[in-house]
């Protein structure tokens, strides 16, 4: 009977149904095999999004959306572009800073792509830069967006494993960072092999400018998690103070969010949000079944006997979750794994903190490897550039980024500095 579920799941997938009727149809079979009403699954999809934290996930959409609409998005880059603009290869500087920028507003990689990409590759292209390295950096860049807080990956590992949001988002911190400014050493390299061209220094005048006139969707991450921190909000709190936040600056300081702007806003989030929190819904029912047949007991038990040595049990992970990432959209794969592998890490003094962090940055590589590669295909589509093209250009960047994933598994410290930090 398993193996008649599992051939169900495994041919859904291969034949590129949509993920929630994958997880739908498997459901389903199990459902008839073991005579249980097929309401169920209705039952365990609405169990599945009858949860305060959940909320979280539109409203921290919500948000970003208003920031965008409501011209932080343009103040962000612009003030990216005074702080490193000057150096050689200062577009491309500029595109990696930006994305730290905007992953503090938006949460999501291909968020990111979507909203700064059409912009930063015209922008490169323009100046001289080859089109291939500046779409490649773009959607390196964007892997930022699932790191920095707020998350909406860490949003949902921690509601289906039940650890706490703030953790989390302060887990992402050092970490997302580090990448940062890993990648903007390699953006250093590049720049002076290839004589990329350099701006002009601005003036501390304008500088100062700038800066205040992007101090207001900087500070949105901040209030986010120190709200969290202090106890004087709960995550979906938080998000709820997020999108009025992002809402009085849009409307009535930079004044750029109309009346008019609003309902295209909430149709936007809304899109976006049925389709993540469809995922969500009937990952819950599967997430059930898989708990009903003890699917997490017998993967510690299977995982624990080919090794008791965490570190070489946690490289092992990686290298599922890196080929996983290549298959599976980043929601699913968090909701789908996470409940199977959190117990056979614990069992070896893994703290689930420390590799929420792992698997989130695990996914969200997947977003630059085909055939999944959802990042790939978003640029694709606005620069013309073949998938396989853009993959190969991301290659230098994704190798950097693993290899820092190696040392962000190994030396748990990085990770868990903030929160262990932030909790005594």
């Amino acid at each position: 009977m398993a193996l008649i579920v599992i051939a169900v799941f495994v041919l859904a997938l291969l034949i590129g149904l949509p993920m929630f009727i994958v997880l739908g149809l498997t459901c389903l079979a199990y459902f008839l095999l073991n005579d249980i009403s097929p309401l169920m699954i209705v039952q365990r999809m609405f169990v599945g999004l009858d949860g305060f934290v959940t909320m979280a996930v539109p409203l921290f959409i919500l948000a970003g959306n208003l920031m965008n609409t409501g011209g932080a998005l343009d103040r962000l880059v612009k003030f990216a572009n005074v702080v490193v603009g000057h150096v050689r290869g200062g577009l491309a500087q500029v595109n990696v800073l930006g994305s730290m920028f905007f992953a503090g507003i938006s949460g999501a990689a291909t968020a990111d792509v979507a909203a700064l990409g059409p912009l930063e590759v015209k922008a490169m292209t323009d100046s001289g830069y080859e089109k291939d390295f500046a779409t490649a950096l773009t959607v390196a860049s964007a892997t930022l967006g699932p790191l920095i807080p707020p998350s909406l990956h860490m949003v949902i590992y921690g509601v289906t494993v039940s650890q706490s949001i703030g953790a989390l988002f302060m887990a992402g911190v050092v970490p997302g960072i580090l990448l940062g400014l890993a990648m903007m050493v390699q953006v250093d390299y590049f720049a002076k092999k290839y004589n990329f061209p350099k701006g002009s220094r601005p003036s501390l005048k304008l500088l100062a400018k700038e800066f205040i006139r992007a101090i207001g969707p900087l500070g949105l991450p901040a209030i986010i998690v120190l709200g969290i921190f202090t106890g004087f909000f709960t995550p979906t709190e938080a998000a709820a103070m997020a999108c009025l936040y992002a809402f009085i600056i849009g409307k009535f300081v930079y004044k750029e969010l109309t009346w008019r702007n609003l309902p295209k806003v909430f149709l936007d989030t809304g899109i976006i949000c049925a389709g993540s929190m469809l995922i969500v819904a009937i990952s819950n029912c599967f997430s059930w079944v898989i708990a009903i047949e003890n699917i997490p007991q017998i993967v510690t038990e299977f995982l624990l006997s080919i090794t008791s040595n965490k570190y070489i049990l946690l490289l092992l992970i990686n290298i599922g979750l890196l080929i996983l990432g290549c298959f599976m959209e980043g929601v699913s794969a968090i909701i789908i794994t996470a409940p199977i592998l959190v117990p056979a890490v614990m069992a070896l003094g893994v703290d689930p903190i420390h590799f929420g962090l792992i698997m989130n940055l695990n996914i969200t590589l997947g977003l630059l490897t085909p055939p999944m590669g959802l990042s790939l295909f978003i640029a694709s589509s606005f620069t013309k550039l073949p998938v396989t093209r853009i993959a190969r250009k991301t290659m230098p960047f994704f190798l950097m980024m693993v290899g820092l994933l190696l040392i962000f598994t190994f030396v748990p410290e990085i990770t868990m500095f903030l929160p262990n930090l932030l909790t005594k």
